[in-house]
């Protein structure tokens, strides 16, 4: 929205109404007094004639009551739109702090665990529209979750290995790890999902209430984001079987927004980009025939 600015001669009523008011006063009785004497001091030409400025200056009023109403509203609007602007930076920074460390530690552990290829690329090509357990069984089993949770469990051992983890397995040289460090890794990894999917949520919650403009940021972190949503998918939205229960609606609401826009913008690039190249094209072919 374009910075409005109330013109001088509105901006000077608003700032001078206590000044005007009396002027405006004085002004009424003092032509009224000189319209008593013009009017040969007649009472009932002079109430009738000030009976028509007493009307002409109540629409006045009414004209700059509408005008200085519509300036304020205007102004409220815009400081609203800049409040939002600058609640989605502070979303920014806090995503910045508390959302991207946790994304890493999981990150981390998909990485080394091997689950990238073997989870996360089917879940980053899946269209997802549902959040629900259904959709989720569509191409995973509750086996497989279940494997994957424990491989992102060995995928954060291995991401978080020392030197002093170096030994002799079954005869050869690998990773041994000790059961603490195991039920560690099983703690750190439990409590990375817990509280990246509670931050994502409230971190949704101000973008999907209009607290913050999701416009401002969405160019920056959105694709930090459907990275963070791929990762927990199959996690935090296994529980949703029923709507009046759904875990986690604002995250989905966020994500099919988000998405939506991305695939459009993506469309349109496409298309402008063929657009280009056609042109191109059709001008060589010009050239060459002449």
């Amino acid at each position: 929205m374009a910075e409005y600015k109330p013109s001088k001669g509105l901006k000077f009523i608003t700032n001078h109404k206590k000044v005007l008011s009396g002027f405006v006063i004085f002004v009424y009785a003092f032509v009224i007094i000189v319209a008593y004497f013009m009017l040969d001091k007649e009472l009932e030409k002079t109430n009738f004639f000030s009976q028509i400025l007493g009307g002409v200056f109540v629409v006045g009023g009414l004209v700059i009551s509408v005008l200085q109403y519509i300036s304020s509203n205007v102004e409220a609007t815009i400081i609203k739109e800049k409040e939002k602007k600058v609640r989605a930076a502070e979303m920014a920074n806090q995503f910045q702090k508390e959302i991207i460390p946790l994304a890493n530690i999981l990150a981390g552990a998909y990485a080394k665990s091997g689950l990238n290829e073997k989870l996360l690329s089917k879940i980053a090509t899946k269209k997802l529209e549902m959040f629900n357990r259904e959709e989720i069984l569509a191409f995973v089993s509750v086996k497989d979750i279940r494997r994957a949770m424990d491989d992102l469990y060995a995928g954060y051992l291995i991401d978080h290995c020392t030197e002093k983890n170096i030994g002799d397995k079954d005869g050869e040289q690998g990773l041994v790890f000790s059961s603490s460090e195991c039920k560690v890794a099983e703690e750190e990894i439990n409590v990375c999902i817990n509280n990246l999917a509670n931050g994502l949520e409230y971190f949704c919650i101000c973008f999907n209430s209009g607290i913050a403009d999701d416009d401002t940021v969405y160019q920056s972190l959105h694709q930090v984001f459907f990275q963070c949503v791929h990762m927990l998918y199959v996690f935090i939205f296994f529980n949703n079987i029923s709507e009046y229960d759904r875990l986690y609606s604002n995250i989905m609401m966020l994500y099919l927004r988000w998405h939506e826009r991305y695939e459009n913008l993506m469309e349109k690039e496409e298309k402008e980009l063929a657009d280009m190249k056609k042109n191109v094209k059709e001008n060589i072919v010009v050239k060459a025939k002449k």
